[in-house]
């Protein structure tokens, strides 16, 4: 049966997590210490840990963290967890269009009649995904330009066009 590798019978992850929700943003949770949490050398523990315990953070703290890569891990402020979202949206990106590129260079003449019909299968959708994305990035794209005219005329209305409040508002 189940028998837990820690003396206090805690996972690996819930240890990780532990640290981490009392961590303050901007503060590093290194890998010396994590190590030393997990009461072992093995630092692909504490990688194959922070994939449960960061989701567990964003659920319950509302927080993220990021790779300081040798270091560890630092707790990421509000304000950051754009950007990371970001980043990982570009990679996914660029995962889709390699997945594409990947099937589109096969040699359907090397295949049978029944993986050319799973090639096709799957080509159709890796054609769909791309231009769900593509139609998703530009309707993105034009919500943030009319969000950004409307804030725009928003502070126009609000401040007057000289740059000071209308009279009508002045006391």
């Amino acid at each position: 049966m189940f028998q837990p590798k820690r003396s206090d019978g805690r996972a690996y992850w819930r240890v990780v997590y532990d640290r981490l929700a009392s961590t303050p943003p901007g503060e590093m949770v290194r890998y010396a210490e994590l190590l030393e949490l997990l009461e072992t050398d093995d630092r692909a523990l504490v990688h194959a840990a922070m994939p449960r315990a960061t989701r567990e953070l964003r659920s319950h703290h509302h927080r993220d963290v990021a790779v300081e890569r040798g270091q560890g891990y630092r707790v990421l402020f509000a304000n950051q967890h754009v950007g990371k979202a970001e980043d990982h949206k570009d990679r996914a990106e660029r995962q889709i269009q390699l997945a594409s590129d990947v099937v589109d260079a096969t040699n359907l003449a090397e295949l049978t009649a029944m993986e050319r019909e799973q090639w096709s299968q799957v080509r159709r959708g890796m054609t769909l995904l791309l231009m769900a994305v593509s139609t998703h990035e530009v309707a993105l794209a034009r919500h943030e330009d009319l969000i950004n005219s409307l804030q725009q005329r928003v502070e126009e209305l609000e401040t007057g066009q000289d740059g000071h409040p209308p009279a009508a508002r002045r006391v």
